[in-house]
């Protein structure tokens, strides 16, 4: 994920503290005879307002007292919000698309829940009404707006968020956004057309090397920006899903931890900003030619070329079955002093 979402990731999960210290939800009664009117929270734990005296009134019609400690939803919706700020906290530090995508889903169930139980709350309380109270009116039931107003009785329910739950639907619809523009948006040019128009489904499916989008695409293995159009690298199914690489170095780590059959492009430091294939091509290892990220690998389209460059900067020179060769061996080295 690019830095600036992992940004908003953590801050649309930081807001979110912001619920335990403001009502989530708020219904507000107006009558004639309460003139200010009498207001109800909701809060993460707790009820707060005019609750007595919405109590004493609903006595009259029937309705059960409203019993904060009664309400099991008060209990664990702490620690259910407090879950998925945590969650998503590390899928900003964590940094991957995948738990990105559990977090935002992980979201949308804990919101559909949390507006079918207060629904489903709202229902019990407006119409299970004592048969023995005072005022009966056949066929009337006194259930509260989800959302919006409503008239019962004499009265006129308003039925709103507060300011909790509007900061925990801001910081879900920044998750939303965020996850959006990683799957939509933070695609190459030729992917973004796959996914857009069908007209190039059957180049979607071709395993012919894209164009990267030099310092917009993001390298697969190391999560870098692809900035420099000498060194860039790409694995393609046979699908045409391709993978991205800022280096020959980051290609072929990724190529030997994930197993599978890929078509191999890498660039010709000579002739940048093209794909050539990578097991036809020669590579050149020498401390005295930098590389993005630090192997000192660079690649060539011909033996010439690379001799060249070892004459004028010294080092070794490999073809693709020998550097894979050389990367395992140091794998597996590594493991080993590890």
């Amino acid at each position: 994920m690019l830095p600036i979402n992992r940004i908003l990731i953590a801050l649309a999960s930081t807001i979110m503290i912001a619920a335990y210290f403001l009502p989530i939800w708020s219904i507000e009664l107006e009558a004639p005879q309460y003139p200010e009117g009498l207001e109800m929270f909701i809060n993460i734990s707790s009820m707060s307002g005019d609750i007595e005296i919405i109590n004493g009134l609903n006595h009259y019609i029937g309705m059960d007292l409203i019993e904060p400690e009664s309400i099991p939803e008060l209990t664990f919706m702490p620690f259910i919000l407090g879950f998925l700020i945590l969650f998503g906290l590390l899928t900003a530090i964590i940094n991957k698309k995948s738990l990105l995508v559990i977090w935002v889903v992980l979201l949308i169930i804990a919101g559909i829940v949390g507006i079918v139980d207060f629904y489903i709350w709202e229902y019990n309380y407006g119409h299970n009404l004592d048969p023995t109270a005072p005022i009966k009116i056949p066929g009337m039931t006194y259930q509260p707006p989800l959302i919006g107003s409503k008239d019962l009785l004499n009265f006129r329910a308003h039925s709103y968020p507060d300011l909790g739950g509007i900061i925990i639907g801001i910081g879900g619809l920044i998750a939303l956004f965020v996850l959006s523009y990683e799957k939509f948006f933070n695609l190459s040019a030729a992917r973004k057309l796959t996914t857009v128009l069908p007209l190039f489904l059957l180049i979607g499916c071709s395993d012919n090397p894209v164009p990267i989008n030099y310092g917009s695409d993001v390298c697969d293995h190391c999560i870098m920006r692809i900035s420099d159009n000498k060194y860039g690298a790409q694995l393609v199914t046979p699908k045409g899903k391709n993978f991205n690489f800022d280096a020959i170095e980051c290609m072929v780590n990724y190529y030997l931890q994930n197993n599978g059959e890929y078509k191999k492009y890498i660039t010709d430091i000579t002739n940048p900003g093209v794909l050539i294939p990578a097991e036809g091509s020669f590579y050149l290892i020498s401390l005295k030619l930098k590389s993005p990220m630090g192997e000192f690998l660079n690649g060539f389209a011909n033996l010439n070329t690379a001799e060249e460059y070892k004459t004028k900067f010294g080092g070794e020179i490999f073809n693709w079955n020998e550097l894979l060769e050389k990367f395992e061996r140091e794998k597996t080295h590594n493991n080993k002093v590890h």
